[in-house]
């Protein structure tokens, strides 16, 4: 276990005094485990230590799942994170691989270096990671392979409500071969004694469908809804779906990535859907009987196949106090919103599809409470320098709905679409561009901020690319041309070309002569397969740009895209350059490191710059000039490194880690 502490001072004329960020207790609890067949792989984890008084705010687990020393499986496979404790197996995370044939071949953009993180917010098992503990994460593949690596990140803090108790009530995977069947073994009703002091309770429950050799597809292939009953009473009804594949972040694949699937997509992590089971005004009995029924439907097992399935895990969560403030007390003395994701610009392959960007901003903006906030925050935005200082280019946004209602549900975030379209909003970004978004003000009301380290957050932004300002785009239909339209918008949101009802396997030219500025070109597929997949018959198609009057090839867009592509360009605007240089690969070692660390791979004279993970510039000593960099007076924590040189040649982005 390794204590790092991150330092953050907020940049002046920000309205409020610099802060300094919580203190963050990393944990890597497993380490390149080489997952090669069925099965669980380990390690003993040092969690923080059980009766020591210290509280943490936030409990984060990364899961990293990369390609194996072989490659890639081929297959997507079903793979857990979980925790051993108190004579049970509980699983904390749940991510389907993806069909890694390209991974493993080194096509279509990847490579066997192939990496992808997936995080989940785990401060309710608190209890469960404490002391020496074990971790594994489950492999349900038969060939080889994936390396998983997981850690988790203590943020020192209070936690918005005491977790009293947590109960483990569904497990494991179940065939299904009929409702009653599935019901007494998967699913029985389940009793939970309650604790005197629960002020809230929440139902946590992870369903994914596996399996479809029948003829209604299921469980894999077909949209099911389960029922949550408690109290005597109906709770919720909720669809295990993922409607989204075609969106999927890690594409193409080589197999069926894009088919909708029952709460998975492979290469995604299955969702956990959340039940807040509160009896408000009134006091809870002794125990909870809580029963999960599978929507019903029929079907024969052909001969010689393996039955549907689906795999469960669900928790119940009891609450004490939300600090010191009952249930229904109808008093809300304080807040705490978060800024919880900038979607775009960001340079986080999670959200890939959203950038580059030059025409918005995407943030995700949420209230953790349990209660009602009867008001909205006002978010500033914009881009900063390296050191986390604005630029002139920051503006305010205050979300409204169609009715003007500015009431947050309780836990309910939402996603603002905050308009950055005008270039001299993107004006004094220099070659490595930050964004900054943070709450100006979170109400009128003067309510304290229970959590003032989460209301701003800072991404390393993507530029564009620079087209000529006359272009020819070229669009090559398939055989299904029906499924293709396309928009073009300015950066403020105007409709400046479209295209629908294409004819079949022809060339379709459009002549663009745009202006200096931002543009989005929008590309859709109605059956969510793209131009060209290779499990249709719908043939091959793309789309290209090239300059006018000429036969310079500038950008053909992805073919395999799934459900829609969105691509973001400027013509003539310094947002960056017209032929994108390769990033250079460099290596660096040891990581973690304490004392000094060397660097390998770099070209002469360039450049070394190291931001931390608030996008602040930390100076950069050397012990000689081969590259031995200083770190032992730089603070604990996550820092991103690069380099670059005069001739524009730059290096990829390294993380790494100080631990003192």
């Amino acid at each position: 276990m390794k204590r790092l502490i991150f330092l953050a001072l907020l940049a002046a004329g920000l309205g409020r005094a610099a802060a300094q960020a919580p203190d963050t207790t990393v944990v890597h609890a497993l380490v390149n485990k080489q997952m090669t067949w069925y099965g669980a792989y380990s390690s003993t984890a040092a969690f923080p230590a059980s009766g020591s008084g210290q509280t943490f705010g936030r409990i984060w687990m990364k899961y990293t799942l990369g390609c194996a020393t072989g490659g890639c499986s081929d297959w997507d496979y079903t793979t857990t994170v979980r925790v051993h404790k108190n004579s049970k197996v509980w699983e904390l995370g749940r991510v389907i691989t993806p069909y890694g044939s390209y991974m493993r071949t080194s096509a279509n953009g990847f490579s066997p270096q192939w990496s992808h993180d997936y995080w989940f917010d785990v401060t309710d098992y608190v209890s469960l990671l404490q002391d020496s503990t074990l971790v594994s994460v489950f492999y349900s593949g038969y060939s080889s392979g994936f390396s998983a690596n997981v850690t988790f990140y203590f943020v020192d803090g209070t936690p918005t409500r005491e977790v009293l108790k947590i109960d483990q009530v569904y497990t494991g995977y179940t065939n299904y071969l009929n409702t009653a069947q599935f019901e007494s073994t998967a699913t029985p009703a389940k009793k939970v004694d309650l604790l005197p002091g629960a002020e809230q309770i929440r139902f946590k429950f992870t369903p994914t469908g596996h399996g479809f050799v029948n003829a209604l597809n299921c469980a894999e292939f077909c949209e099911k809804n389960y029922t949550v009953k408690a109290f005597d009473t109906t709770w919720a009804t909720q669809a295990m779906w993922h409607d989204d594949c075609g969106l999927n972040p890690i594409y193409p694949q080589g197999g069926t990535w894009l088919y909708d699937r029952a709460n998975w997509c492979p290469g995604s992590a299955a969702t956990t859907y959340q039940h807040l089971l509160q009896r408000s005004g009134a006091s809870f009995p002794d125990s909870l009987k809580i029963d999960v029924d599978v929507e019903p439907y029929t079907y024969t097992v052909p001969a010689s196949e393996t039955p549907a399935g689906y795999q469960l895990e669900g928790h119940v969560v009891q609450y004490g106090l939300y600090t010191g403030i009952p249930w229904g007390s109808g008093t809300v003395d304080f807040v705490d919103f978060e800024v919880s994701e900038i979607v775009s610009p960001s340079d986080d392959p999670r959200f890939v599809r959203d950038n580059p960007t030059c025409s918005r901003a995407v943030v995700k903006i949420k209230n953790n409470t349990d209660q009602d906030i009867p008001h909205t925050p006002t978010v500033r935005y914009g881009l900063c320098n390296a050191q986390g200082d604005w630029l002139d280019t920051n503006q305010t946004y205050t979300y409204l709905d169609g009715t003007g209602n500015y009431v947050w549900k309780a836990l309910e975030e939402r996603t603002w679409k905050l308009p950055m379209g005008q270039l001299s909003q993107w004006l004094g970004l220099n070659d490595t561009g930050f964004f900054r978004v943070e709450f100006e003000e979170l109400n009128s009301q003067g309510t304290q901020d229970f959590n003032p380290y989460n209301n701003f957050k800072i991404s390393r932004l993507l530029r564009p690319l620079v087209l000529p300002t006359s272009t020819v785009l070229t669009t090559r239909t398939n055989l299904a041309a029906s499924e293709t339209h396309w928009y073009l918008w300015n950066g403020t949101g105007q409709l400046l070309r479209s295209r629908d009802n294409l004819p079949n396997n022809s060339f379709v030219y459009d002549t663009l002569n745009l202006p200096t500025g931002c543009y989005v070109l929008d590309l859709y597929d109605r059956e969510k397969d793209g131009l060209s997949f290779w499990a249709n018959t719908d043939g091959d198609g793309y789309m290209r740009f090239r300059n006018n009057g000429g036969s310079l090839f500038q950008r053909q867009l992805p073919k395999d895209f799934g459900t829609s592509y969105r691509f973001e360009f400027t013509t003539g605007a310094p947002l960056g350059q017209s032929e994108p240089r390769a990033l250079q690969a460099w290596t660096l070692y040891p990581n973690p490191a304490n004392e000094t660390v060397d660097l390998s791979g770099l070209p002469e004279g360039a450049e070394v710059l190291a931001t931390n993970t608030w996008g602040q510039r930390v100076p950069v000593e050397w012990i000689d000039l081969q590259y031995r960099m200083d770190v032992s007076n730089w603070s604990g924590g996550i820092y991103w490194i690069r380099w670059t040189t005069k001739d524009g040649a730059q290096g990829t982005v390294q993380r790494m880690v100080v631990a003192h």
